[in-house]
């Protein structure tokens, strides 16, 4: 075998490890993960149209558009809340 063969099988004993996942991380991902798997269903067993009035407007929409903008709007609303409270709590 020559030495070019040799240098290609070789394989780095100085890499960092993978990061670990804290158990709480862990937590906070499954409870997550059941969380959307609970709205995916409930979004797909409520796919029928009602009526909606909003600022004098009435219009048919599918209760999955109510649900994934409702969803939206608030993970919106989570994710301005906390860049918020990150930056007031840098600021102190």
């Amino acid at each position: 075998m020559s030495d070019t063969e040799q240098n290609q099988n070789v394989t780095p004993t100085n890499q960092p490890a993978p990061p670990q996942m804290s158990v709480a991380q862990k937590a906070r991902l499954i409870f997550l993960t059941l969380l959307g798997v609970l709205l995916i269903t409930f979004i797909a067993q409520n796919s029928n149209k009602v009526k909606v009035e909003f600022l004098n407007i009435d219009m048919m929409v599918s209760i999955i558009m109510i649900i994934l903008i409702s969803a939206t709007i608030g993970g919106l609303i989570t994710f301005l809340w906390m860049k918020h409270r990150a930056a007031r709590k840098k600021k102190n």
